[in-house]
């Protein structure tokens, strides 16, 4: 699997009929505080974080808790090894601000230190001064930017911490020179109990994916695509769909992104061949494909073409890198040479959202401009959980969705697992607009998950959007 590019992130994302959205174990609630109480630590969820705020580690899990005091609450971080992540968005509402300066007070004890950082979107983040030494100690960081510019409203500010040793933290603020005052959200700006409502009415549940076979009718590719390869939940529900686009809508060839020269293992596997489960996952080639969620998938294929009447052929679109071209260039090229070979079959294709996109010039992007309407796809998104990527972790925790993400509207919905159409939604509703939205791919994402994306159908005939979007866990 390749790693997430930055190129297409800046461009509309997925061009998709459908989003998938799940939520991981259940629904998840995140209160943003006002600007003006961000230092108290005081409002808490039933597990003893403090709300509004992130966490992320690497490493030994730390010990995290808020310490009461007579007047103030103070954040208590024991660390052991490794950086750890506390942050909050800077999003109370519209604002342009073009100099935001962060401080805090820090008590040390042991090997441990914090420094402040901004992190925006598309950017590295820029870290402050380290805590010296045992003791109390007072932080500051300044972002200034040239004049008539703006900090993008998904900035995010905090403190990072690492060593080993305990770590206080109290009276965090954020002080800025705005052209326009920062507010808290409004009725005209925030997420309101109809937005819920439009949402709800527009999903489709996991079991009723008959609904939406209007949508493959016309369709002869689907792609379907996930924002990491090391998620259980999101190939569980790729596997639903796959079943349902196999069994019910006559779809006859499964794609993966794999080597092309090792997919004849898989495929005689499939079609009723002996092999060994070693094998195949040795023929899988990537990592990311070599668990037992991608041997299930194989597995039911394998059983569907034993039953039915119409047997599965499986072909890898990662072709040779001596044929030229990108990764999606050479994937698309492979996709419509199946098409080619059968040209009144359908295809799903099991790749990366990143690949099965309509924007930019993804896979999906090209083989939308030459099949049309006959190429749609669905990308899959989680809201809270773990995963697992190529790193030292043997998993990694997901950062939840925080208010300003397309995960934590979606969070709200009243099903766990479903699809949703965002072309049904009202212009207006804050889905079909630019809101953050999950990148992990192949890689560990430690520090921020989320970047700007406007999760919708580009519209060919009017150059406007209308389309659709998903969530994550």
């Amino acid at each position: 699997m390749t790693v997430l590019r930055t190129s297409p992130f800046a461009k509309h994302f997925l061009s998709i009929l459908l989003l998938l959205v799940l939520t991981g174990c259940g629904k998840s609630t995140i209160v943003m505080p006002d600007i003006a109480d961000v230092g108290s630590f005081s409002n808490v969820t039933s597990d003893g974080f403090p709300m509004g705020w992130y966490f992320e580690h690497e490493g030994t899990i730390p010990e995290v808790g808020v310490i009461h005091e007579s007047n103030a609450s103070v954040l208590r971080i024991a660390a052991r090894g490794g950086d750890i992540y506390v942050y909050t968005p800077l999003l109370p509402g519209d604002a342009c601000a073009e100099h935001v300066e962060i401080s805090a007070s820090a008590n040390a004890r042991g090997e441990a230190a914090a420094r402040l950082f901004f992190l925006m979107p598309g950017a590295g983040p820029r870290i402050g001064d380290p805590t010296e030494g045992t003791g109390r100690s007072q932080l500051s960081l300044k972002s200034r930017l040239a004049t008539g510019s703006c900090l993008p409203q998904d900035t995010l500010v905090g403190f990072m911490v690492s060593g080993i040793g305990e770590i206080e933290v109290d009276n965090f603020r954020i002080n800025s020179a705005a052209t326009h005052p920062y507010v808290t959200p409004t009725k005209r700006n925030r997420l309101t109990r109809r937005h819920v409502r439009q949402m709800n009415h527009a999903l489709v549940s996991v079991d009723d994916l008959s609904r939406l076979s209007p949508t493959w009718n016309t369709a002869q590719v689907t792609g379907v695509g996930e924002n990491s390869h090391g998620a259980a939940g999101l190939f569980s529900l790729k596997l639903e769909l796959v079943r349902t686009l196999v069994d019910e809508l006559g779809y006859t060839h499964f794609a993966l992104e794999m080597p092309s020269d090792r997919a004849g293992v898989i495929a005689d596997y499939i079609s009723g061949g002996d092999v060994a489960k070693r094998d195949l996952l040795i023929a899988l080639t990537y990592p990311a494909w070599q668990t037992k969620e991608m041997l299930t998938v194989i597995e039911w294929l394998r059983n569907f073409s034993l039953k039915s009447s119409r047997q599965v052929q499986f072909h890898g679109v990662d072709t040779p890198r001596d044929d030229g071209g990108t990764d999606d260039d050479r994937m698309a090229r492979a996709v419509l040479e199946i098409i080619a070979a059968n040209p009144s079959e359908k295809v799903v294709v099991w790749a990366d959202n990143t690949h099965v996109t309509k924007a930019g010039n993804a896979m999906g992007a090209q083989l939308s401009s030459v099949l049309g309407d006959k190429y749609t796809a669905v990308g899959t998104t989680f809201h809270r959980g773990w995963y697992s990527a190529y790193g030292k972790a043997k998993r990694y925790p997901a950062q939840r969705g925080y208010p300003g993400t397309h995960e934590h509207v979606l969070s709200l919905a009243d099903s766990s697992r479903y699809f949703l159409t965002v072309d049904t939604l009202p212009a207006d509703h804050p889905l079909r607009s630019p809101l953050g939205f999950r990148f992990i791919g192949s890689r560990p994402q430690l520090l921020h998950q989320f970047l700007p994306h406007r999760l919708v159908s580009l519209n060919r005939s009017s150059q406007g959007y209308d389309g659709p979007l998903e969530l994550g866990g």
